[in-house]
């Protein structure tokens, strides 16, 4: 089962985080798989209680996540989660251009990648997941991982035009004039699709396709008897072949064997909203 809380970023933030998470996990004695699609968020994982395994379909084997660890937005299915036991993570959730303004990083290099945070932030991120450890309630790691964050605004990027664009792309599940965000960005077509990958880890089209796919896991998560055809039409597809070529490019499945694994999963336990920290 999972147990998840979300808290909303203070209003200097929200520019570069989308919200904060705070997870409890527990699974029995079998280990739950879960496989990760691909998706277009960059997060940053203090695990707090536990860490993670997962399955590395790149390195054909299994790997122990680092306790605090950067991931990069994936293009594809790179990794499936193992769970056994009881976990606790705090989740970062960036802004599509979040990361890349607040540590200045270009974001192509993290895409379908996971690193151990400190590796990629330094040394002060891990004073920030010791201080975590300590903490007794979710209020108390918001106020620690806030102070972290608003430190970075000193020596962050300026909020681009690009930000309004790939906001669009998240907030309307891809279904966008892609010209027109070009357009109303300023920038040539190729200024354009250059930035956005330097900044958002991912081709802007494809980042399209896979806010689409996300959006359609959610309308049959949300709601299990609408039907395929339901789901191509409510996501944007033009037809049902072009959600299954989506599903088996992104997911590495067609839709019915995907969501057939995700059934297998914990139990899913999500507020409707986001909730001010305690």
């Amino acid at each position: 089962m999972l147990t998840l809380r979300k808290l909303a970023p203070s209003p200097a933030l929200r520019e570069y985080v989308r919200h904060y998470e705070y997870r409890e996990i527990v699974s029995d004695n079998r280990v739950a798989v879960r496989p990760l699609p691909a998706r277009p968020e960059q997060l940053l994982h203090f695990h707090l209680l536990n860490r993670f395994a997962y399955w590395d379909h790149g390195l054909h084997q299994t790997v122990l996540a680092p306790s605090a660890i950067v991931v990069g937005p994936s293009t594809h299915r790179t990794a499936d989660l193992l769970l056994r036991g009881t976990f606790v993570v705090f989740v970062i959730v960036f802004q599509p251009t979040g990361f890349h303004q607040l540590f200045r990083l270009p974001m192509t290099d993290l895409t379908d990648r996971a690193y151990e945070a400190e590796d990629i932030l330094g040394r002060d991120v891990r004073v920030v997941h010791d201080r975590l450890h300590h903490c007794r309630q979710v209020g108390d790691m918001f106020h620690v991982t806030e102070e972290y964050l608003l430190g970075k605004l000193r020596t962050s990027h300026r909020v681009h035009s690009l930000q309004a664009a790939a906001a669009q792309m998240l907030r309307r599940h891809g279904q966008v004039d892609l010209q027109q965000l070009v357009n109303l960005s300023g920038l040539s077509h190729r200024q354009f699709r250059r930035k956005f990958a330097e900044q958002v880890g991912i081709a802007p089209k494809l980042y399209a396709r896979i806010n689409r796919l996300q959006h359609a896991l959610q309308l049959k998560a949300e709601c299990p008897t609408l039907t395929w055809t339901d789901v191509t039409y409510r996501a944007g597809y033009f037809d049902q072949m072009h959600l299954v070529k989506d599903f088996k490019s992104l997911t590495g499945e067609a839709p019915s064997r995907f969501l057939a694994m995700l059934s297998t999963d914990p139990d899913v336990l999500v507020p409707d909203s986001l909730s001010d920290p305690a």
